[in-house]
């Protein structure tokens, strides 16, 4: 019998081309959820490299004009899926801190979450699926489907970085956690920390992280394009897209411009202020700042989203002769740095030092007592150093005994004194790096990203535009060696999943 797949697709390159070349498996029906802009809605529509049973079109479901919401129905869908539907709204980027351009009502996000909900459920109704394959939820409505279909008992099949592994991915039911994994089961060879380090270094992790940020900066040319094309075409994502509401060429342009001009006065302030000579021979804890308006923590940590409290609760919980060492993340440049309020805050608080975003990580890893993060894999990188860390959210290297994860802040002072000397254990590392490098497997996904954002959106700087199927499929033939191996990898996760049900 057929198994019931669905993909959710929210641009024309990594997943469609999973489904592309997936297809070949003749024992799945595929089907389609499209997350996309309105000018990409026609391609999808018309398109015949992938034979979708259905093509579901996610904004169809939701309307812009305000129906009589059902509170009660929205009260029991959270009962029967135990899903905690404002934790996810008001931390969804379009909803609250980070749109500019429109501030949703209280009414119109239930009216949304409602129009939403009843769509999946009768989505998942007609189609009955035994597979979601999707990357991890970013945004409040991926993540309704994806903890729905968890609840339902249906296969949630997530492309996740490996991370801490360098270039290797996995595909796993959850992105924080581990699936089947048993200290127990899995042999050491005995290997020392220093083995460790030297294979850690070997990943070129550095390489890794450069490469993310080389995905967001383009060349100048295509921002040119880009910029002709959004400015002289007719955009209706206004009318069909609750992230576009209140947006028009002119406030974007206007906005684009500001963030700019933000940015270079809170680089200068960044350069005269944060410190780019730490001292590292005192007691000190370390504490790397996330990105804003990013999952980690939106989506993974809801309830440490404001990261300047995060500092203050640390700060509160340390012992006397310990200081608080807090470094910018470097990639926060893409949002335009902080707000120089912001800074300033952090500079304030006593005991703390604020470190240059390009000042290296590693030597704050390598020189301090102790690792505290929401949910970055510092923690990790710091096990490799014998060095142990506290986290704030789940995440899958929390499985190792010099990790803590935190479940209450009024224990944060104990839990701190209690693990500023623990000893990590080489042995348990190294099966944790063990069962990673075995079941995750090679690709390099940052470069196919890069590649479909040159191929198909201007270097990224154009989501909203028209794509020929023409260039999709010479997208496909150029990457076929990436996107074929993650399609392989999908089918023969999905066949290890039949044979263990079986």
């Amino acid at each position: 019998m057929k198994k019931n797949i669905v993909f959710w697709i929210n641009s024309a390159g990594l997943f469609f081309g999973v489904a592309y070349f997936l297809q070949k498996n003749t024992n799945l029906n595929l089907y389609a959820i499209c997350d996309v802009e309105d000018k990409q809605k026609s391609f999808f529509t018309q398109q015949k490299l992938v034979d979708f049973k259905q093509t579901y079109f996610f904004h169809d479901c939701v309307k812009k004009d305000k129906t009589r919401i059902n509170y009660e129905y929205l009260r029991s869908f959270e009962q029967k899926y135990g899903i905690d539907l404002w934790k996810l709204a008001i931390n969804d980027r379009w909803f609250y801190l980070y749109n500019d351009f429109y501030k949703f009502t209280a009414e119109e996000i239930s009216s949304i979450l409602e129009q939403e909900c009843r769509f999946y459920e009768e989505f998942l109704e007609n189609v009955k699926p035994d597979y979601l394959i999707c990357m991890d939820p970013s945004t409040h409505h991926h993540r309704i489907l994806y903890e729905m279909c968890r609840n339902k008992g249906i296969k949630v099949l997530l492309l996740t970085w490996a991370k801490g592994m360098g270039n290797k991915m996995m595909i796993a039911q959850d992105a924080t956690k581990l699936d089947n994994f048993d200290f127990n089961k899995i042999k050491s060879s005995g290997k020392s920390h220093k083995e460790l380090i030297d294979f850690i270094n070997s990943l070129n992790l550095q390489k890794v992280k450069e490469k993310i940020q080389k995905q967001q900066f383009s060349s100048k040319s295509l921002l040119l394009k880009a910029t002709v094309k959004f400015l002289f075409s007719q955009n209706n994502n206004i009318e069909t897209h609750y992230s576009y509401y209140g947006r028009t060429k002119l406030k974007v342009l206007i906005k684009k411009i500001i963030i700019e001009i933000k940015a270079k006065y809170r680089q200068s302030f960044i350069d005269k202020n944060l410190s780019r000579d730490p001292v590292l021979d005192v007691p000190f804890v370390y504490f790397p700042l996330h990105m804003d308006q990013e999952q980690n923590p939106l989506i993974t940590a809801p309830f440490f989203t404001n990261q300047l409290e995060a500092i203050r609760h640390v700060v509160k919980s340390l012992p006397p002769g310990y200081a608080l060492y807090i470094k910018e993340h470097p990639h926060q440049l893409l949002r335009g740095w902080r707000k120089i309020s912001s800074y300033k805050e952090i500079l304030e608080i006593p005991n703390v030092i604020f470190i240059h975003p390009e000042y290296s990580s590693d030597d704050l890893v390598k020189n301090s007592a102790l690792i505290i993060t929401i949910s970055g894999s510092t923690g990790l990188e710091g096990a490799f150093y014998d060095k142990p860390s506290i986290v704030f959210s789940d995440v899958r290297y929390s499985v190792l005994p010099s990790v803590y994860r935190l479940n209450n802040l009024d224990e944060l002072p104990t839990v701190i004194k209690n693990n500023l000397h623990k000893k990590t254990s080489p042995e348990y590392l190294e099966k944790y790096v063990t069962f990673m490098s075995d079941n995750s497997f090679d690709v390099d996904l940052i470069d196919l990203l890069i590649n479909e954002a040159n191929s198909l959106y201007y270097g990224g700087f154009l989501v909203d535009t028209e794509i020929s199927s023409e260039k999709v499929q010479e997208f496909f033939d150029e990457n076929k060696e990436v996107l074929e191996k993650i399609a392989q990898e999908y089918s023969n996760k999905i066949d290890n999943v039949n044979s263990t049900s079986h």
